[in-house]
């Protein structure tokens, strides 16, 4: 699990965070020792040692973190085990409803085997492309997928002497983080 700190510029923006992270703690049934704090004046300092920024106390909280490779590997393994059709790197062509079944038919993109199979059940995880791939289907989509306007960098090195992430809300319900991932900073924006 990662820790994110939160930093607050008043007393009142505190409580306000402290009232939401209290809420977040208790719906996520975290143990007491998971549960965000409150961060002083010394505490935020020995968290963010170096921070510029008008804050100088904050909260502290946990947030869900994993491996990916860890992550991918247990997923397939567990799927493996209910017999689902795992593909890597497979272009759909096309999906055809048969009842309370799909027809899949697509190609393997690195040796342009086609394949077909049926499932129970189809995710489309495409992002962005997914309304052009639905249509490309031959289905309708009245409900367009809204483009989010965030931006992500990965920065080298350790410029910041923090273990911490860093959230920081900047404007109409978007933020500014910053958090460690494998010896290098994923810095940007998100709604």
């Amino acid at each position: 699990k990662q820790r994110f700190i939160l930093p607050a510029q008043n007393h009142w923006q505190a409580i306000t965070y402290r009232l939401g992270l209290w809420w977040y703690d208790q719906k996520a049934g975290l143990p007491k020792n998971e549960r965000h704090r409150y961060l002083g004046k010394k505490r935020f300092g020995e968290a963010l040692p170096g921070f510029k920024g008008k804050a100088t106390k904050g909260l502290s909280y946990l947030d869900a973190s994993f491996a990916d490779q860890g992550f991918l590997s247990a997923l397939w393994m567990e799927m493996d085990t209910h017999a689902p059709h795992v593909l890597n790197h497979a272009r759909v062509r096309g999906l055809k409803a048969l009842g309370n079944t799909w027809e899949i038919r697509g190609v393997d993109e690195f040796d342009g085997t086609p394949f077909s199979l049926l499932a129970n059940h189809v995710l489309n995880a495409t992002g962005p492309e997914s309304i052009k791939n639905m249509e490309e289907w031959g289905f309708s989509c009245p409900h367009r997928m809204v483009w989010s306007q965030g931006s992500h960098l990965l920065l080298k090195g350790n410029f910041v002497d923090w273990k911490e992430a860093l959230v920081v809300p900047v404007s109409q319900g978007r933020v500014f983080f910053m958090v460690p991932w494998q010896n290098k900073w994923l810095a940007g924006t998100t709604e």
